[in-house]
């Protein structure tokens, strides 16, 4: 199926699945923008109506060169092959009030990239406290687990909040994350070691400072140290994500490819590759109820994980 450029005049035209759409343009402020109305396809798609699948490229007049930034995460290829982004819910001006204060993840990969690369919205109140390179890890786990998600048939927006509010606590001191975990879950103050406070503390900031009430975002937020001996399918994306995004200084290309594929079987070989590395290490790693429990369930079996 062709792509169709649309002019931006005749949007208003256009059905209101569309139309809603247009009001993203407040978003950018003079951004050159050029509309792309492509096949639809994703989990979204049947609510979304077969004419809410907009995509926004930023860019020159070239259209080359505008659509380049956008190859391999939307639909631009005239057969319909390679990767397809989902399409996403009809916007309205309180959803656009929700994404920019973070809340509301339903906007496709391309506009997220440039939030990401610009920093806008409610990107520098996230990175107050947080290390420099923390924050662009933060932003490489947010676009794997989006990958991730879509491989594997779930929701690909979901993943994209979890990753970028992962680690949103992380470089708080070991006292104010405590605090943050008597608020939240004091049943876990004498169980989790102090690497893993921010996992709660994170899913904490991301509650009270941003607003964010998915409990399937905060519950793998939750899960992304320690993991819990009953993953859901979005607790593995993040936990994945986290271990084998793209900045990671280590190999992960391999890894991420295999969770892409099957998000399981890509859990369950970070944690092998974990196993050897911690063992080759001499470094102890069963020392509370979690992290021994989510071995258990998904580990290696006896003399499968040794050197």
């Amino acid at each position: 199926m062709p792509n169709f450029k649309i002019p931006c005049f005749l949007l208003p035209a256009l059905p209101w699945t569309v139309r809603d759409l247009v009001l993203f343009d407040s978003l950018f402020p003079g951004e050159k923008k050029r509309y792309v109305l492509t096949k639809d396809l994703g989990p979204f798609g049947e609510e979304a109506g077969p004419l809410a699948r907009l995509l926004l490229s930023f860019g020159g007049e070239d259209w080359e060169e505008a659509k380049a930034p956008l190859e391999g995460d939307l639909v631009l290829l005239p057969q319909g092959e390679g990767e397809l982004s989902p399409g996403y819910f009809p916007f309205d001006l309180d959803g656009e009030k929700k994404a920019k204060q973070g809340v509301n993840p339903y906007l496709p990969l391309a506009e997220w990239r440039v939030i990401l690369r610009k920093n806008l919205f409610f990107l520098p109140k996230l990175e107050e406290g947080i290390h420099p390179h923390r924050v662009e890890h933060s932003k490489s786990v947010a676009v794997t687990a989006y990958q991730i998600a879509l491989g594997n048939g779930l929701d690909p927006y979901r993943a994209f909040q979890a990753g970028l509010f992962h680690d949103a606590a992380k470089d708080w001191p070991l006292e104010r994350q405590d605090e943050a975990m008597k608020l939240l879950r004091p049943e876990l103050r004498d169980v989790l070691p102090d690497f893993a406070a921010h996992q709660i503390a994170s899913s904490y900031r991301a509650r009270t400072e941003f607003g964010i009430q998915d409990p399937m975002v905060l519950q793998a937020i939750e899960r992304h140290c320690t993991g819990d001996k009953a993953m859901a399918p979005l607790d593995m994306v993040l936990y994945v994500a986290d271990k084998t995004e793209p900045t990671r200084p280590f190999a992960t290309r391999d890894l991420r490819e295999l969770a892409i594929r099957d998000v399981e079987e890509g859990l369950r070989a970070v944690i092998r590759d974990q196993v050897r590395y911690f063992q080759r290490n001499g470094i102890s790693f069963l020392n509370d109820p979690l992290t021994s429990s989510f071995y258990a369930a998904y580990g290696p079996k006896e003399g499968e994980g040794k050197c």
